[in-house]
């Protein structure tokens, strides 16, 4: 009887186990199949009474590709949004450029939404590949399926340990 009673216990402590180790392992799928936010902060300086800024130069983000990430399209600035000093969000190729994707740089033209003052603080929001990102959509697939097959070993590794069980106590011949 002692042995059926340690056969129990470990079968619900493997299940409990188990069970908290999908969701983290659900979870750690979830970083490497999915892309990284950043918003960076701009100041933006202008002489006071003058209505242009310098469109020539280049703004370059904090998280532009390097690396290995210059090697996959997957991995370019994407779903970029820059606003203001009000946070008003600003229409591409209207109030900016975006002169790069894989190197992460844009300009800004000649538009009135600038306040006058010396300086102003604008934002700018985009996707960008984390070093853990699979830039492979094959790579993203295949490591999708991990928690699946994780929880699906989990209940034949329970199914096992309770047939021994009902096999031991007799209720199955």
């Amino acid at each position: 009887m002692d042995s059926i009673l340690q056969k129990l216990l470990f079968g619900f402590v493997t299940l409990i186990v188990g069970v908290m180790l999908v969701g983290v392992v659900a979870d750690n799928v979830g970083t490497v199949n999915s892309l990284s936010s950043k918003t960076d902060s701009f100041t933006i300086v202008r002489d006071p009474g003058l209505n242009d800024i310098n469109t020539t130069y280049l703004y370059t983000v904090s998280a532009p590709p390097t690396g290995w990430k210059l090697d996959y399209s997957d991995c370019a600035i994407s779903n970029f949004v820059y606003k203001n000093q009000s946070g008003a969000t600003q229409t591409v190729n209207t109030a900016y450029t975006i002169v790069s994707t894989t190197a992460g740089t844009f300009t800004l033209k000649n538009v009135t939404t600038l306040t006058d003052a010396t300086s102003n603080a604008t934002t700018a929001t985009y996707n960008y590949c984390g070093d853990t990102y699979l830039p492979q959509s094959w790579q993203r697939n295949i490591i999708s399926l991990i928690a699946g097959f994780f929880a699906l070993a989990l209940l034949i590794v329970a199914v096992a340990i309770f047939y021994g069980i009902a096999k031991d106590t007799g209720i199955i011949q």
